[in-house]
């Protein structure tokens, strides 16, 4: 028996996850868009500088977006960009932030779970993951 369980604990520990991030996006023409489930681990190349410069460049439009007319879902949109340059802490702080001022947004519990899963602070990650499938039990048609 013990045997077996390690032989089973060593095949799910090379399961490879990853983190999905959920953000919003408005179009030049004014149409809304959402989407969910952007992998964070496979999805951007970030060895590619051209990635990278694309990043800081949303980084710059997103907070001018912020500033000028406090649009709360392009400063999420901030934070998941933030995200997907490894700068786990600060978007943390930026969805942090967004969830003492607009409570129980969906978006927010959902990324706060993705940002504490990639800092390695699965508690947390289990909190605001638990509370995101409570916000919207069927986000990422039930996976959560």
């Amino acid at each position: 028996m013990p045997k077996t369980l390690l032989l089973l604990l060593t095949l799910l520990s090379y399961i490879t996850t990853s983190a999905c991030a959920n953000e919003y996006h408005v179009l030049l023409n004014g149409q809304k868009i959402e989407t969910s489930g952007i992998e964070i681990a496979n999805g951007y190349d970030l060895t590619n500088p051209e990635q990278i410069k694309q990043f800081e460049t949303d980084l710059i439009k997103l907070d001018s977006i912020w500033k000028y007319i406090h649009e709360i879902k392009a400063y999420s949109d901030y934070g998941v960009t933030l995200m997907y340059l490894g700068r786990y802490n600060e978007a943390k702080d930026v969805f942090t932030a967004i969830e003492k001022t607009h409570l129980d947004l969906y978006t927010t519990a959902s990324n706060l779970g993705t940002v504490y899963e990639l800092l390695g602070k699965n508690d947390s990650a289990y909190y605001w993951i638990q509370k995101d499938i409570t916000l919207n039990p069927k986000s990422h048609n039930g996976s959560e």
